[in-house]
């Protein structure tokens, strides 16, 4: 199975407007350790000549590959001037529901609910 990593560019244009693009969905060919995830990065934003003001967060999950990216960023201040890891809300607010509905009254919970809307669908 291949891997991909996708980059997203973000911003606020003069006129208030919110942009949002893919630069690039690159395969992944290489561990994915977080310096080799850096290194990818900075390919991507060196391609499109981001420069290092306007490199602001790196948005990714909680895994632990991703904190060292952004580690390994940081210590490159020339190239990535302020840059900052900002975890997924969307990724984050999943793991909660994940854990939330492991819990034996969700269960039950969402069980008897499921059963009800049934009832009612079959009438």
């Amino acid at each position: 199975m291949e891997a991909y990593m996708a980059v997203t560019c973000h911003f606020i244009t003069q006129e208030w407007e919110l942009c949002n693009f893919v630069l690039e969905t690159k395969v992944m060919e290489v561990n994915h350790t977080g310096v080799n995830i850096a290194e990818q990065l900075g390919e991507v934003a060196d391609t499109f000549a981001i420069p290092n003001y306007k490199r602001v967060a790196v948005v990714h999950d909680n895994a632990s590959n991703m904190k060292l990216c952004t580690e390994t960023l940081k210590k490159e201040p020339e190239k990535w001037g302020n840059v900052q890891g900002v975890y997924c809300s969307g990724y984050t607010l999943q793991l909660c529901i994940n854990t939330a509905l492991k819990q034996d009254r969700i269960r039950r919970t969402v069980s008897a609910a499921r059963n009800l809307v049934g009832h009612f669908r079959k009438s």
